[in-house]
């Protein structure tokens, strides 16, 4: 089983989503997503945390990550 993680950065938020594959890269699963706003921020101050709140809710590493 392995994960990746798709992040969407637009001009008002940022959105994280995290997936599961078997071993064979198939059977996909949405395990986890979440959405954060920009609020005249830098993108990147949203979107590392928000990136590594979702990992840290499954146990996950960024190294884990493929």
């Amino acid at each position: 089983m392995f994960y990746t993680v798709g992040i969407d950065a637009g001009n008002s938020a940022v959105k994280v989503a995290l997936m599961q594959f078997n071993d064979d890269g198939l059977s996909p699963t949405l395990v986890d997503t979440e959405q954060a706003k920009l609020r005249k921020r830098d993108p990147k101050e949203v979107i590392v945390p928000t990136f590594e709140r979702v990992l840290s809710r499954h146990q996950l590493a960024a190294d884990g990550i493929a």
